[in-house]
């Protein structure tokens, strides 16, 4: 077993909350950065507009992500707790799985009307958020020290 301490289910939450908001961010950033190379440095819309369009994205997003992550974060973290695995490598593994899980989800659930592409970005997309998330509710349940 492994002698740290698990945090509290309330911890859990809100480390899992914050991980959630940040990897939208990152999904959204991706996509912007494919958009960008995708029209040649060109956005359909001024970078002016790009800013005003960002926080709504990005509240949306996480607004619908935030169920969906808890739904799967918290069993997830409470099966980590129970097999003695909780450190930042296998936070990084689990959320890489998570990222991948919903990666998929979206590639066969969602609309895809852009090039061949379009798709594979996007899943690679999922699972670097779901690694970066992995590592955030880490970093904020377990602090250094």
């Amino acid at each position: 077993m492994n002698s740290v301490a698990a945090p509290s289910v309330c911890l859990r939450i809100g480390s899992l909350i914050v991980a959630t908001v940040a990897g939208v961010v990152i999904v959204i950033a991706l996509w912007l950065v494919r958009g960008i190379l995708a029209t040649g440095g060109r956005l359909a819309f001024s970078w002016w507009r790009m800013f005003d369009f960002l926080p709504l994205t990005i509240i949306v997003g996480s607004l619908i992500a935030i169920p969906f992550c808890l739904m799967i974060g918290l069993p997830l973290w409470h099966l980590a707790v129970g097999s003695g695995r909780q450190s930042r490598r296998d936070a990084l593994r689990f959320g890489l799985i998570v990222g991948a899980i919903i990666g998929l989800a979206m590639a066969v659930f969602g609309v895809n009307d852009g090039a061949w592409y379009d798709e594979p970005l996007d899943f690679l997309g999922y699972c670097l958020a779901g690694r970066c998330a992995g590592s955030i509710a880490h970093r904020a349940a377990y602090p250094p020290g």
